[in-house]
């Protein structure tokens, strides 16, 4: 599988964030105040990978798979959520 340009096997969209959240939580002196910055760059770095794939693979205009990738991403937070 291909997340975000990286190659993963066996891991979920939902465990890759949730272990960059922990390394992000790891390389941070006061983590909680520093979420917003976290929150950005994972959607910032989901949606460019997502809109690109809808717009390659699956022939997808740059509003509809702008549409889409915003809303698988507020589903890949939300079960990384409740993993963690």
């Amino acid at each position: 599988m291909d997340f975000y340009g990286l190659k993963v096997f066996g891991l979920s969209l939902a465990d890759i964030i949730l272990e960059r959240f922990k390394d992000f939580m790891r390389g941070q002196p006061e983590p909680y105040k520093f979420l917003q910055v976290f929150y950005a760059q994972e959607k910032e770095r989901f949606l460019n990978s997502k809109i690109s794939d809808y717009i390659m693979k699956q022939n997808k205009s740059k509003e509809e798979a702008s549409i889409l990738a915003r809303q698988g991403f507020v589903s890949a937070v939300g079960r990384a959520l409740e993993k963690s």
